[in-house]
C-alpha cells in the first residue's frame, strides 16, 4: 500500500524535467493560466483494443493561479494535473494530482490526490473544456490519418533510352 501512495510523486518526477508547456486558450478574467505538455497525450488503449472499447485519451496539463489559492492548510500557486478524458462522452478523471507552492509546478509538493475512480461530465466553459479539446485533439487527427485509405504507389513508366548523337556521328 505504500508503494500506491508514491505512484503521483514518481508521476510527478517523470514529467517535471524542464518541459515545454503549450498554453490553451482561456478567458483572461479566469483566473488562471493552463498548460498541456506536448508529447504527454496518448490513448489508453492502442488501436486495435481501442476499436472495440472505448479509448480514453490521457495527458498531462498545468494550471498556473494568477492569485495564491487556499486548499486546506496549504497557499497553493500552480498544480499538474494527468487527466483522462473520455472524447465522445464529454467526460473527465483525474488520474493523479499535485499542489505545488510556487508558479508553473516548481517548488515544493504541497498535497497530491491520487486517481479518481468516475469520469465526470465536463462542464461547458469551465477550464476542463479546453483541456478535453487539447487531448482529445490529437485523438481527432489519429482516427483522420487511420481513416484515409493509403494511395496506390504509383510508378513513373521507364524511361525510354534517348539516342545518344556525338559529333562524330551524322545524327539519323
Amino acid at each position: 500500500m505504500r508503494f500506491l501512495s508514491s505512484i503521483p510523486l514518481l508521476l510527478a518526477c517523470s514529467c517535471a524535467a524542464a518541459a515545454e508547456w503549450t498554453e490553451l486558450p482561456l478567458p483572461a478574467s479566469s483566473g488562471m493560466s493552463v498548460y498541456q505538455e506536448p508529447g504527454t497525450e496518448r490513448s489508453r488503449h492502442n488501436q486495435f483494443v481501442g476499436s472495440f472499447l472505448a479509448n480514453p485519451r490521457q495527458s498531462w496539463f498545468l494550471v498556473d493561479y494568477a492569485v495564491p489559492h487556499r486548499w486546506g492548510v496549504h497557499t497553493v500557486r500552480s498544480f499538474k494535473q494527468w487527466l483522462e478524458f473520455d472524447c465522445q462522452d464529454f467526460r473527465v478523471r483525474v488520474m493523479a494530482r499535485l499542489y505545488y507552492e510556487g508558479p508553473m509546478g516548481q517548488g515544493r509538493v504541497l498535497v497530491s490526490e491520487r486517481a479518481s475512480p468516475n469520469f465526470v461530465s465536463i462542464v461547458p466553459g469551465d477550464p476542463e473544456e479546453a483541456m478535453h479539446h487539447a487531448a482529445c485533439a490529437y485523438l481527432k487527427k489519429d482516427q483522420q490519418v487511420a481513416a484515409v485509405p493509403a494511395e496506390p504507389a504509383v510508378t513513373p513508366p521507364p524511361a525510354q533510352p534517348q539516342p545518344v548523337h556525338t559529333p562524330l556521328e551524322p545524327a539519323r
